[in-house]
């Protein structure tokens, strides 16, 4: 499944998670709140957040911390993204 719009979301809303201390990015809580935003939980009983969100969760929060460039493929993170990432 692609994202259609999950990752754009998180990286319009990424700074609202950076700690301004740190400025490392909380990305549970975004991945989180996006699967909440998106209504994207598991089936019942469990209504678990699919490992893509903190798949996608991460990678952002790694763009957003210029710890990785996804675009330019620095440091050969292109080749571990996910599909239905880019």
């Amino acid at each position: 499944m692609a994202h259609d719009g999950r990752v754009r979301w998180m990286r319009y809303y990424v700074e609202e998670y950076r700690d301004p201390v740190t400025g490392e990015v909380g990305s549970t809580r975004l991945a989180e709140d996006a699967c909440e935003y998106f209504d994207g939980y598991g089936p019942a009983p469990d209504y678990e957040i699919p490992e893509r969100y903190f798949e996608w969760a991460f990678l952002v929060a790694e763009e957003a911390e210029g710890k990785g460039s996804i675009r330019a493929g620095v440091g050969g993170l292109v080749n571990a993204v996910p599909a239905d990432y880019l």
